[in-house]
């Protein structure tokens, strides 16, 4: 299992050249090796049968395919025939385990590394182009003249977006750095006094922290980090192995 990318390097030798050029052009070479690769990892990776049958009965419950002929449709259109679609069907089950198997031991060091970005946050934001007018609502909600959700609905540029200007519960990670600094910082139920972000003037309410914990659906996702940073790191090795041999 180790040795998948061994396997995956002589696989591109041995691909034809025409191909391989196809591929690097066609910015697919990176999705290639990943399909090889991950394909490979879980070869040796048994479901219990039962398992096996009840996710194709799902699957064909679902996308309308228990009627033969319908099912040969979907299949000749996709190229495929019926065992390559039960391997795909039974992808997400292999991989599932095969994390369980290779990753149990690490889920909390690496929850603990990065639990910052799984934490979630509910927050109130008022976004306006105008320092006057940011610092009147301000006055008006810390006044309590009119409420957050009020003001936020007539004055926010992200009105539309953002109902009563209330956001979450989410990950911040994505916000704009200082955004992300201001609701870290923030004390719930603490209105923050209007500030600066490029040209858009903020104000802005922490409402609650949800902090991340290590419970069964936070271990799933951090076995499918943990999977991905494996593969992308067995891609690279192999890429590097190409690009010495040009």
């Amino acid at each position: 299992m180790e040795d998948i990318d061994i396997w995956a390097q002589d696989l591109i030798k041995n691909l034809d050249p025409d191909i391989l050029r196809l591929l690097k052009r066609g910015n697919l070479l990176r999705q290639f090796l990943r399909e090889v690769l991950i394909n490979d990892a879980i070869k040796h990776i048994n479901i219990p049968s039962k398992n096996v049958e009840k996710a194709i009965k799902k699957f064909y419950e679902d996308k309308r395919l228990n009627d033969i002929n319908t099912r040969k449709i979907f299949l000749v259109y996709r190229g495929l025939n019926e065992g390559d679609l039960h391997t795909q069907i039974l992808l997400p089950l292999k991989i599932k385990k095969f994390c369980s198997l290779k990753f149990k031991n690490r889920l909390d060091s690496h929850f603990l590394k990065n639990k910052e970005k799984h934490d979630q946050f509910i927050y109130s934001i008022i976004r306006v182009d105008n320092s006057n007018l940011a610092h009147e609502l301000y006055l008006q909600i810390e006044a309590e003249e009119v409420s957050f959700s009020i003001l936020a609905n007539k004055y926010s540029i992200e009105k539309n977006i953002f109902k009563n200007g209330l956001v979450g519960p989410s990950s911040i990670m994505k916000c704009h750095p200082l955004l992300r600094k201001a609701i870290r910082s923030s004390i719930p139920g603490e209105l923050n006094k209007p500030f600066q972000i490029e040209n858009s003037w903020i104000i802005l309410r922490l409402e609650e922290i949800k902090p991340a914990k290590l419970d069964s659906t936070m271990e799933v996702i951090m076995m499918s980090e943990l999977f991905e940073i494996y593969i992308q790191e067995k891609i690279n090795k192999v890429i590097r192995n190409l690009l010495k041999r040009e």
